[in-house]
């Protein structure tokens, strides 16, 4: 009997243990900083009205740095946690890829429970912003030799929350913030291209099917553009104005 309790407490024990180990730290040590795939946290503020001083307090869900919670989580609380297990500190660079598509987006930066800096962006006022690199949201931080940081970040998106999160040192941000979306260009090019083609080919043939094609293409390559940001990267364009376009979607199949 004596037996039987005592593994019924150690199995309660580890139940409640369970939250704590999948909050995973990130630890950078000495090496150069990439951290593109990584478990953080995150907590849907449905009434969309928690500030950081609440929301810190609540019990967050895990998923990856790189995420989609559908249409019923528009106001997102992410949080992760980094840690510095090397002997010097560490300028790294807070990058947030899908910034492009949200209405706003604010980071709260903590050391040992207390704030140590915010950032705040409308994207509405984004295009001369100094945090926003075309389309990507990145915020500088020291994460201080043998510490811990904790991040959150309170996305607010127009209607599918996409998130990611990813870390850099200086060269590898630099790198980041350098490339991408060429495929998406070529992509929009070539359907570009098939637009004039059958332009074209109305005016040589007077049919309207050519012209109900190209119609179709350019609301696909609007949306793509949109979408994936090139849009964004291409214009330095976000907020209200920018999200009519996604009215396109009204005419995709």
């Amino acid at each position: 009997m004596a037996l039987g309790r005592l593994l019924l407490v150690v199995l309660m024990l580890s139940l409640v243990s369970l939250p704590a180990l999948a909050l995973e730290s990130v630890a950078p040590g000495e090496q150069g900083v990439a951290l593109t795939d990584f478990p953080i946290e995150y907590f849907i503020d449905g009434p969309q009205t928690k500030d950081y001083e609440t929301v810190r307090l609540k019990s967050f869900d895990q998923t990856m740095s790189t995420t989609t919670l559908g249409t019923r989580a528009a106001v997102t609380w992410y949080r992760v946690s980094l840690h510095n297990s090397g002997t010097d500190d560490r300028l790294l660079f807070l990058h947030l890829p899908k910034a492009y598509h949200v209405r706003s987006i604010d980071i709260v930066e903590e050391r040992s429970s207390r704030v140590v800096n915010r950032l705040s962006v409308n994207l509405n006022e984004a295009d001369a912003h100094p945090a926003m690199y075309w389309g990507t949201l990145g915020y500088p931080f020291e994460l201080q030799a043998g510490k811990t940081t904790v991040m959150y970040a309170r996305s607010h998106a127009y209607s599918h929350q996409w998130f990611s999160l990813k870390v850099y040192d200086d060269e590898n941000s630099r790198r980041a913030l350098a490339g991408g979306h060429l495929d998406i260009a070529l992509m929009v090019g070539m359907m570009l291209a098939l637009v004039f083609y059958n332009g074209l080919l109305y005016f040589a043939t007077s049919k309207k099917e050519n012209i109900y094609y190209s119609l179709y293409l350019i609301s696909g390559l609007v949306w793509i553009a949109l979408s994936y940001g090139l849009v964004a990267k291409a214009f330095n364009a976000y907020g209200d104005a920018v999200f009519v376009l996604n009215l396109s979607l009204i005419t995709m199949p």
